[in-house]
């Protein structure tokens, strides 16, 4: 359950992740703070979720399991600094997040019980046209009222317990039970390591047959961006309505060797059609969640999906090799129907292989995976990542994405927003300058073999190079400047260059009051643009006792979407928010906190969004007839 937070926070597209530098801080912190709520005891915590941490390195993580493995169940907390490796900074990074309890006596009694309820009640003030009365020229409107409502349960017994489930109703939908969501966890400490039934997700090798979790995509952090952990089996509580899979997910050990198994029935919004032969099929499936209209009404459930699959992990010199296998089948046939995806997968059996390895050799890191299909297709990625000195660390990808490889639940680094039809290299790297200063690069070359929905010929390709200067001190704040610059190809003869650049800036002006600054700028050039983008946010953060008020003011200059910028943003608890700004205008916001008792805590959050140079925003049915748009949130939550 302590992964599935991170779901939460990213429902938007892959194309989005890549411009997600900017909040891995904010990311992070929000991910300690769940932790600290949900914390590991240390002698129940999986290599795997320890990994999953990105507190630790991975000297300091195989001292940990030397230790335990030789020395048995720790006693207390304090043995930690006897661990080598495991400095003062290192313990301060555990505080609240690792404990060491007490044996758990009989499994149906409780242990460190904690529950929370989240209500959360969100809409827009502006009436778009889809909540208007209808006309005689436009008749189709939403079926349901503005608001979006959102309930969230999570519940742990003891560590072997674990339930939760959601409700959720978005803006325009009819009732609340439209998206539901449930899980329950069982972690039975002897060969059955965990089982789960309801929604889940797994997280198996390098993320070519099946990823879930956390991801950043492209990012300074080069090493996290270019190896990823096997993290199996994972709860699914996140709000988002697809990428899950919805029935049993066991995962056991005999000896050494784990194994996982999975089952899943869903069914999944698509539209049917038929060819001349009276035949249906579908071209896409629906992923938005959206049941508004009559024809998303019709959409949904409209396609049964069947899966299963098997992984069978071998560990290895600290590391593993594992062996996994999918199949998923559907009652109704995909066929691709345009010109750019006469290449790509289509049929209603799909079946995908892979063998995947997490290597340490002395302070080298290997990772890879290779995975194909039942119709010939392959895709293979293999990365490496090791410090040359105490100060600078490297890291390297290499890709190949076959145009006909598909696997529903691959996500994989790239510069495509799936993992087929691409050949790529990723090299990045860190210098810790100092104590206080780093500076981190990569470079990626992409190419795409055939055409695609972007790109109307074969062989177009790109180039994408970033670098980041961090400064960090923790009284005197944190500073970071970034560089990104990227060309790629605009048809098979011209080429884009994109150079995008951010100053930011944290300080504690005085005691209760923090201050971030923010300049974000784009600039493209083709030859049909020349375009210059601008934004310059200001955030003041007052916490005092039960109180926490975070304001925002965001001025806004782009000149079309192209040049969109892309900054987290301040929302309710638990949730996430990273819009692309654009268009000349101005947006303001505030949110408050206030914890009214031990157990409950009330979030208010309202923004506005003023445009200079149009008089409408939005489009179809999300028209909203006027200069600006007014969101509110209201939610409320019960812990113990």
């Amino acid at each position: 359950m302590r992964y599935c937070i991170v779901l939460l926070f990213f429902s938007f597209g892959a194309r989005a992740q890549t411009q997600v530098h900017d909040a891995v801080r904010e990311v992070e912190e929000t991910r300690l703070q769940f932790f600290q709520q949900n914390p590991f005891d240390i002698n129940f915590v999986t290599s795997e979720e320890l990994q999953g941490l990105h507190l630790f390195s991975e000297s300091q993580l195989q001292s940990f399991w030397a230790y335990r493995n030789f020395h048995g169940p720790f006693i207390s907390m304090h043995e930690l600094q006897i661990i080598a490796g495991w400095d003062l900074e290192t313990l301060q990074k555990t505080v609240g997040i690792l404990i060491c309890e007490t044996p758990q006596k009989k499994w149906y009694q409780g242990e460190q019980v904690s529950q929370q309820l989240l209500v959360k009640f969100e809409r827009m003030l502006e009436e778009k046209v889809g909540f208007s009365p209808p006309t005689a020229r436009s008749k189709i409107r939403y079926v349901g009222n503005p608001w979006a409502q959102n309930i969230r349960y999570r519940g742990k017994l003891n560590r072997t317990f674990r339930a939760g489930f959601t409700l959720q109703k978005d803006a325009g939908e009819s009732d609340l039970t439209n998206f539901k969501s449930f899980y329950l966890e069982v972690k039975p400490q002897k060969w059955v390591d965990k089982l789960i039934l309801g929604d889940f997700i797994n997280q198996w090798g390098q993320g070519l047959i099946q990823s879930g979790g956390f991801s950043l995509g492209k990012t300074y952090e080069s090493i996290r961006a270019t190896q990823k952990f096997n993290l199996g089996g994972l709860p699914y509580s996140s709000s988002g309505e697809s990428a899950f899979y919805r029935g049993m997910n066991l995962q056991a050990h005999w000896g050494p060797v784990t194994f996982a198994i999975f089952q899943s029935t869903r069914y999944l919004d698509a539209s049917i059609s038929k060819d001349s032969l009276n035949r249906p099929f579908y071209r896409s499936i629906d992923v938005d969640g959206n049941h508004r209209t009559s024809t998303e009404l019709n959409n949904k459930s409209s396609l049964s999906q069947y899966a299963w699959g098997f992984q069978a992990l071998v560990p290895i010199a600290q590391g593993y090799v594992s062996f996994s296998s999918t199949q998923h089948r559907w009652d109704i046939p995909k066929r691709n129907t345009q010109i750019y995806n006469q290449t790509e997968w289509q049929g209603d059996q799909l079946t995908n292989y892979a063998i995947a390895h997490h290597i340490p050799w002395k302070n080298v890191f290997l990772a890879g995976e290779f995975a194909s299909t039942n119709s010939n297709a392959f895709a293979c990625i293999e990365s490496i990542a090791f410090p040359i000195s105490q100060k600078l660390d490297f890291s390297a990808l290499l890709r190949y994405y076959g145009a006909g490889y598909f696997s529903p639940m691959a996500q994989s680094l790239g510069e495509g927003s799936q993992t087929k039809n691409e050949v790529g290299i990723f090299v990045g790297n860190q210098f810790q300058i100092s104590k206080y200063q780093r500076l981190s690069s990569y470079i990626d070359y992409f190419y795409f073999p055939k055409r695609n929905f972007t790109y109307a010929f074969n062989g177009a390709w790109g180039v994408e190079i970033l670098t980041r200067f961090q400064w960090d001190r923790k009284k005197k704040g944190h500073y970071f400047s970034q560089l990104k610059w990227t060309n790629q190809s605009t048809e098979s003869n011209q080429r884009k260059n994109h150079l995008q650049a951010s100053f930011d800036l944290h300080r504690d002006l005085i005691s209760h009051v923090k201050w971030h600054s923010r300049l974000m700028l784009s600039y493209l050039v083709s030859p049909d643009q020349n375009e210059l983008g601008a934004m310059w946010l200001h955030d003041i953060q007052y916490s005092h006792r039960n109180w926490k008020l975070h304001t925002r003011i965001a001025w806004v200059h782009t000149p079309s979407y192209d040049t969109r910028l892309y900054a987290f943003e301040p929302t309710l608890a638990y949730s996430f928010s990273l819009p692309a700004y654009y268009d000349p205008s101005m947006r303001n916001l505030a949110l408050l906190s206030y914890t009214l008792s031990k157990h409950w805590e009330l979030g208010i959050k309202i923004a506005r969004t003023q445009y200079f140079e149009k008089e409408t925003s939005g489009s179809g049915l999300d028209l909203i007839p006027k200069s600006h748009k007014t969101d509110v949130g209201l939610q409320l939550i019960y812990g113990y």
